[in-house]
């Protein structure tokens, strides 16, 4: 389990490009509820995979 809890930042990365990607042809852009939903998600990814990546560190 702990394995993939440190790839969690980069999927939530993931996810949130692809909501981005997926929302703009289907006209989900006239809402700030999903956009700044997809955009917290990218920031908190990337948070949560420096994190994982500074504690994996042995520096």
């Amino acid at each position: 389990m702990k394995k993939y809890i440190n790839k969690s930042g980069f999927a939530m990365v993931c996810l949130g490009a692809l909501s981005l990607i997926i929302g703009y042809p289907l006209g989900w852009t006239d809402h700030n509820a999903m956009l700044l939903s997809a955009a917290g998600m990218i920031i908190a990814g990337v948070v949560a995979h420096v994190y994982f990546l500074k504690k994996d560190s042995k520096y």
